[in-house]
This record gives structure tokens, C-alpha cells and sequence, in this order.
């Protein structure tokens, strides 16, 4: 079982998503420092060496009810945790423009077409890497709805999944998915 540190009673409230805002490739050793530190707030150093993998390959804690899944792109890294909930996580930096036609025209509908590239291609990173799936065998199944109670995915006509967007204060946009039956608020904590 987990022996959760400190940031324990908000996480039962809230979603947490740190966000490291100078994480460069180069310097993965120090950022998988900074994870690693970041994650021994949640859990002992016992479970942090025991962290396993799916058959996809996405990390996860065994016997723990923390989850927790990691995006970088350009120069941030997020890293969501969450209790009781399997969250999946997304960030994409604005810029990357060659890339949108192509694959809106592929995989998006007409009304999404029409709308924010970054924040319908970030809500199916999200909701693929809370599944753990492969993006090419999944991607081309994906639903995505806009509903009055909020965004919804999932695949066919199980939309069990709400997506809730944390990039408008960045350079990037972002995308935090969870099943719908465990919503919860998110925090964000900044690391520079």
C-alpha cells in the first residue's frame, strides 16, 4: 500500500500538475532528478524503484492509488498526479504549424476543422496516454464531443472521458483527461 507524503489531504480534492518551464532534452538526468523529487512528495522510495510499465509502455505505481503521467514539449515538461483516478496528460507548444492540416484533415470533424488545432489534438494525446495506447491504433477511433457539461472522449459511443484545458496562461496548450465518474480540480505548481 502507498504511504502518501505531504500534498496528501489536497490531492484528494485535487488533481495536481507540476510544470517544469526550462526542461530541455539535454538535460534529462537533472528534469528525471526533479521528477523523481517532485513524485517522492506522493509516494516512498520503495514504490518510485518499483515503477512498472503496461504492455504500452506507460508507467504506473503497482498496489498504489497514485497515478501520474508525464508530456514535455519544447522547453516545458508536466507531470499530472492523481488518487483513485487514471489521469492521462498532454502539452503541445504552439508553434508547430507544418503538421495541422494533414492531420485535422485526417482525424478531426468538420467542427473541430474549424476550431483550436492545439486544444483537439492535445485532448486526444490526453485520453490515448490515460488509456496507455498506441497513438496509431487508437487515433483513428477516437470521438470527441462538445457537450454542455464539457468536452467529451472516448471511443465510439462511450464517451466516458472529460478533457479540462490548463494552457491559456503559456506557450503551450494543455490537456488533463479523467473518467468522467472522477472529476476533480486541478492545482498547477510551477518549477522554473
Amino acid at each position: 500500500m502507498c504511504l502518501i507524503k505531504s500534498y496528501h489531504e489536497d490531492l484528494i480534492k485535487n488533481n495536481h500538475i507540476w510544470l517544469l518551464s526550462d526542461y530541455k532534452k539535454n538535460k534529462s538526468s537533472l528534469c528525471n532528478n526533479i521528477i523523481r523529487k517532485i513524485l517522492l512528495h506522493y509516494i516512498t522510495e520503495f514504490e518510485l524503484n518499483n515503477i512498472a510499465f503496461n504492455e504500452h509502455g506507460k508507467p504506473f505505481i503497482p498496489n498504489s492509488p497514485i497515478h501520474f503521467n508525464l508530456s514535455h514539449s519544447k522547453s516545458y515538461l508536466a507531470l499530472g498526479i492523481s488518487i483513485n483516478n487514471p489521469i492521462g496528460i498532454d502539452i503541445e507548444y504552439r508553434e508547430r504549424k507544418n503538421i495541422h492540416e494533414k492531420i485535422a484533415k485526417k482525424y478531426f470533424s468538420d467542427l473541430e476543422q474549424e476550431s483550436d488545432f492545439f486544444k483537439a489534438w492535445t485532448a486526444r494525446e490526453a485520453f490515448i496516454k490515460l488509456l496507455g495506447g498506441n497513438l496509431l491504433n487508437i487515433l483513428p477511433k477516437i470521438v470527441v464531443k462538445h457537450k454542455k457539461d464539457g468536452f467529451k472522449i472516448g471511443l465510439a459511443n462511450q464517451l466516458f472521458y472529460q478533457i479540462t484545458f490548463f494552457g491559456d496562461k503559456y506557450d503551450f496548450e494543455g490537456a488533463l483527461c479523467q473518467h468522467e465518474s472522477h472529476i476533480k480540480p486541478f492545482k498547477i505548481f510551477e518549477i522554473k
